[in-house]
C-alpha cells in the first residue's frame, strides 16, 4: 500500500501503470499528456481512438506500448468549479482509476496531478483532493501508489512547522560543529570506566525483527495496522514478519518506529538493532529527530515535507 509524492517524469516510470489526464475525445492535448503520448507511439493514440468517448470521471485501460510501464490508464478529470461537487467528481476520477487498476490485478501506479494546470484547479486543492482520495482507498486496497508532482508542495503540516524545523536545523548543525571533539571525549571517559566485567548489564540480543514484534505486541498494535501506518506493503511486511534476521533498509527501520509512536530513545534502540542510527552530521537524520521530538509520525504529511525539502521519502 505504500504512497509516495515523487517528482519525477512520468514517463519514465516502470510501474504497472501511468495515469493520463485524458480528454473525453480521443485528442491530444499539450503538456503531460502529449508526453506520454510521443514516446509511446502512434499505437497509443491509434487505441485511445477505439476506445472512444469517456464521460468525465471515468477511467479506461489501454496497451502502454513504448512506454516503461504495462499500461496507461486514461481518467478523465472534472474541469475547476469552485463548489461542493467538484471535490466528489475529482475524488470519483482518481478512484475510477485505482478500482481500475485493482480490476486489472495491477501492484502499482503513478498519477499526475488530476484537474490541475488546464482544468484550472488551485494547485493546493488539487493536491490534498489527491492525498485523501489515493488515502483513503489504500484503508482497504494494497497497491503501490506514486502521486508525482514537479515543483515542491508546501502542506499543512509544513506550514506550521516550517520556522521550527529551520531554526532546529539551524541550531543541531551548529551544535554538531562544536560539540563534535566533546562528544568523542565524553564517550571515551565513559567506557573507560573501572567497572568489573560482571557490573555490565545484561544485553538485550533481541534482532530488529524480535523487538518489532515484541514493541506491537506491547503497545497492543493489530499487525494491519502497523504496515499501513508505516506505508509499506503487506507483502514486505510478511518477508519482515517471516525471518527474524531480516535486515531492513534504513528507511524501512525509520518508518516502522514512526508507525510504532516511539520515542527518540526507543526509536535509536530498534534502529541499532539494524545497525543504523539517526546521524547529526546528515540532514535527513535530523528532520526525522525533529518530527519524533514534535510527535509527527503520519507518515505522508513527513513525506510531503522531506519532498519540499528534495529529499527521499520514507
Amino acid at each position: 500500500m505504500p504512497f509516495y509524492v515523487i517528482k519525477k517524469d512520468i514517463t519514465e516510470f516502470n510501474t504497472d501503470a501511468i495515469v493520463n489526464s485524458a480528454n473525453t475525445l480521443p485528442v491530444v492535448a499539450e503538456g503531460v499528456e502529449a508526453q506520454i503520448y510521443n514516446k509511446a507511439g502512434i499505437e497509443l493514440l491509434n487505441e485511445r481512438k477505439e476506445i472512444g468517448e469517456i464521460q468525465e470521471s471515468e477511467s479506461r485501460i489501454s496497451n502502454a506500448y513504448n512506454l516503461n510501464s504495462k499500461y496507461v490508464i486514461h481518467t478523465v478529470s472534472p474541469i475547476y468549479e469552485d463548489n461542493n461537487s467538484f471535490k466528489d467528481r475529482l475524488e470519483k476520477a482518481y478512484l475510477s482509476a485505482l478500482k481500475l487498476a485493482i480490476k486489472h490485478n495491477l501492484e502499482s501506479i503513478a498519477f499526475p496531478l488530476l484537474s490541475g494546470g488546464t482544468n484550472g484547479c488551485p494547485r493546493h486543492i488539487a493536491i490534498e483532493i489527491a492525498i485523501d482520495s489515493i488515502n483513503r482507498f489504500l484503508r482497504e486496497y494494497d497497491i503501490d501508489v506514486y502521486l508525482v508532482l514537479y515543483k515542491p508542495y508546501r502542506s499543512r503540516t509544513s506550514k506550521m512547522i516550517s520556522h521550527d524545523i529551520r531554526m532546529y536545523l539551524r541550531e543541531q548543525h551548529a551544535n554538531n560543529r562544536n560539540n563534535i571533539f566533546e562528544a568523542e571525549m565524553q564517550k571515551q571517559s565513559m567506557f573507560n570506566m573501572n567497572m568489573e566485567i560482571d557490573e555490565f548489564p545484561k544485553v538485550d540480543t533481541l534482532t530488529f525483527q524480535q523487538k518489532l514484534f515484541k514493541l506491537i505486541d506491547e503497545k497492543d498494535y493489530k499487525e494491519v495496522e502497523v504496515y499501513k501506518q508505516a506505508n509499506m506493503s503487506r507483502k514486505l511486511f510478511s518477508k519482515i514478519r517471516s525471518d527474524k534476521c531480516y535486515q531492513p533498509k534504513k528507511t524501512t527501520a525509520i518508518a516502522l518506529c514512526l508507525a510504532l509512536g516511539l520515542d527518540l530513545d526507543e526509536t535509536e534502540d530498534l534502529l541499532d538493532r539494524a545497525g543504523y542510527s539517526l546521524t547529526e552530521s546528515i540532514e535527513f537524520d535530523l528532520m526525522i529527530k525533529f518530527f519524533i521530538e514534535k510527535r509527527i509520525y503520519n507518515i505522508i504529511e513527513i513525506n510531503l515535507v522531506l519532498h519540499e525539502y528534495g529529499k527521499n521519502p520514507l
